[in-house]
């Protein structure tokens, strides 16, 4: 289980979860109305993901299944040797990735009635209520508390990095939102719009540029042909390197 885990957001009301058995295989299907597309996601120790419309039949879903039967028992023995992240329980033993280090928890006292987690010199400062300093945290608080901590960091870092990358790249959104997202670290919109997901400020500055780089590209191109590969590639050229980095780290 990933730390991310914790505040990982909950499927919407207009998806639809399905869970069975096809082969060897446990199969989570995601359905929702507005998706036009099969895709399929691979998590450790989770079933395969398949995020489908709403009208896809279970035949067509286990014909590409088969179809992509070697490139998911390559792949999921890959993630299967990944090694296990412990959940954090936010503990002063614990420590937190953070801009791709990790960080160290020292509990305070506070006179607010909330929880929350601040940056200090060399660690994060978990800052609680008096009644809960020797209590273990909730799975349910400690969701809470991580996604307070990234959001608010990453309103402030991630607006200043975009800008940088835009500026060298000269591809500029027409907006730029931060939020929790289902499965992804980024999207662009027709409308020009970037949106980035604030649990990338766990990863590294350079992971966190090749994903802007990868959505500021989807500005030329909104598809992952020859072209934007090209493109993506001609402004980061260690793509690979930060998608294995996430895999290994944060999946």
């Amino acid at each position: 289980m990933s730390l991310f885990d914790f505040f990982r957001p909950r499927p919407s009301d207009s998806a639809k979860s399905e869970l069975w058995q096809f082969k060897h295989w446990q199969v989570q299907v995601i359905r929702s109305q507005r998706r036009k597309t099969l895709s399929l996601e691979l998590k450790p120790d989770h079933p395969i993901i398949v995020r489908t419309n709403k009208s896809t039949r279970r035949k067509e879903i286990e014909k590409i299944l088969l179809q992509k039967q070697s490139w998911l028992e390559k792949n999921l023995d890959k993630l299967s040797r990944l090694p296990k992240l412990k959940p954090p329980k936010l503990r002063s033993d614990d420590k937190i990735y953070f801009l791709g280090k990790k960080w160290p928890i020292r509990r305070s006292v506070t006179t607010l009635k909330s929880a929350f987690l601040v940056l200090a010199e060399d660690h994060l400062k978990l800052l609680l209520p008096a009644e809960m300093m020797k209590e273990d945290l909730s799975p349910t608080m400690v969701h809470q508390i991580l996604r307070q901590f990234y959001l608010r960091e990453g309103k402030k870092y991630l607006p200043v990095m975009l800008n940088t990358v835009a500026e060298r790249t000269q591809l500029a959104p027409q907006r730029l939102r931060i939020g929790y997202m289902n499965s992804r670290w980024g999207s662009c919109s027709s409308k020009r719009a970037i949106s980035l997901n604030a649990k990338i400020m766990a990863a590294p500055s350079w992971v966190i540029e090749s994903v802007i780089v990868h959505e500021l590209c989807h500005l030329k191109h909104m598809n992952h042909s020859k072209e934007y590969w090209k493109l993506a590639n001609a402004h980061f050229a260690k793509h690979d390197e930060a998608d294995r980095w996430l895999h290994e780290h944060l999946s």
